[in-house]
């Protein structure tokens, strides 16, 4: 009789893919206990949920009616489902290859999942079974490379938090936290720094207030095509899409490489001026190498200086002004 308890305590444990064992889980080097063994199940460590999210600082509740864990970190709400491989995040389908477990009547999450959704570093040695969950090595960046192709710094938080202290209610037809992904999805699809152009646009539009011949309605955020006179520009049937048409035409002006998708941009050209502004300083017209060529004209306010070169001395040219705003997004909102 005994023989068969085991036999059928082993078939459970091969039907549903759970393993127990000795796992250590070290946290900053710090070995962490939980008051229920750390699980494997089908290839992914569990433990239990309260007590992982919280030592993170993220607050759990258990949703009866779902059947799932819910998880609050800062502005994010996500939700693992335990009856089937499903995770949500603010309301929208996020994953379906993680999911919450149910063991003893205790709710348990992914430790990988976890440890990567706090922007940490997760690594398993199997030999000693040992979990490690390190902070980040903070990077090392370079915030003077003035090269508008390349990966972007800023993060859509800071973004976004640095419009919304000048601006609270910006001409946008989307929040300015999305706006602020949006630059950074579309300028890493085509390898330009999208904090650049998001800088670039709060320069050209004043915050997203325009007040110029460009309207909001447009969903044109950096003057293109309009040349003065009354002139309004292109119209863009939408933010992405303004945004897109952005990142193109700074890409035409910055590198002399195809583009990695479908061209929305109506100014694009090719010809000698291709690649002729790779760093920020060539946008202006009167200090790109190509005659007639640069995002703006003359690049600088003529109004107020003599010459490019006295507007340069001061930081005051178009790639400078640009620049400007980018350090001061990182330098108000410091990267935590």
């Amino acid at each position: 009789m005994k023989k068969i308890i085991a036999l059928i305590v082993i078939l459970l444990f091969i039907n549903t893919g759970i393993a127990q064992a000795d796992y250590a889980v070290l946290i900053n080097g710090e070995l962490i206990e939980f008051s229920s063994p750390v699980s494997n199940i089908n290839g992914r460590t569990y433990a239990p949920a309260r007590e992982l999210a919280e030592y993170f600082g993220a607050q759990v509740n258990w949703h009866g009616d779902l059947a799932a864990v819910g998880i609050t970190i800062e502005r994010d709400e996500w939700l693992l489902f335990s009856r089937e491989t499903l995770a949500y995040r603010n309301g929208r389908r996020y994953s379906e290859e993680i999911k919450a477990e149910i063991i003893d009547g205790r709710a348990m999450l992914p430790i990988r999942f976890m440890g990567e959704l706090l922007d940490k570093e997760v690594s398993y040695e199997a030999s000693t079974r040992t979990i490690q969950i390190n902070d980040k090595k903070v990077k090392e960046f370079d915030l003077y490379n003035l090269n508008i192709m390349g990966e972007s710094i800023a993060t859509a938080e800071q973004m976004a938090a640095f419009l919304l202290k000048y601006e609270p209610n910006p001409k946008i037809g989307v929040s300015a936290l999305e706006l602020a992904q949006i630059f950074l999805e579309e300028g890493a699809a085509e390898g330009v720094r999208g904090d650049y152009a998001f800088a670039q646009s709060i320069h050209e539009t004043g915050y997203f207030r325009y007040g110029g011949d460009v309207k909001p309605e447009q969903n044109n955020f950096a003057g293109m095509g309009a040349i003065g006179g009354g002139a309004p520009g292109n119209i863009f049937p939408d933010v992405r899409t303004g945004v897109r048409a952005q990142i193109k035409h700074l890409k035409c002006y910055a590198s002399t490489e195809p583009l990695n998708n479908e061209n929305v941009n109506p100014r694009w050209f090719n010809g000698p001026a291709r690649g002729s502004a790779p760093t920020l300083i060539q946008l202006a017209n009167a200090l790109n190498p190509v005659d007639g060529f640069g995002w703006a004209s003359p690049g600088y306010p003529a109004w107020k200086y003599n010459n490019v070169e006295e507007a340069y001395r001061a930081g005051e040219t178009y790639g400078q002004q640009i620049h400007k705003i980018f350090i001061r997004i990182m330098e108000e909102f410091p990267q935590k």
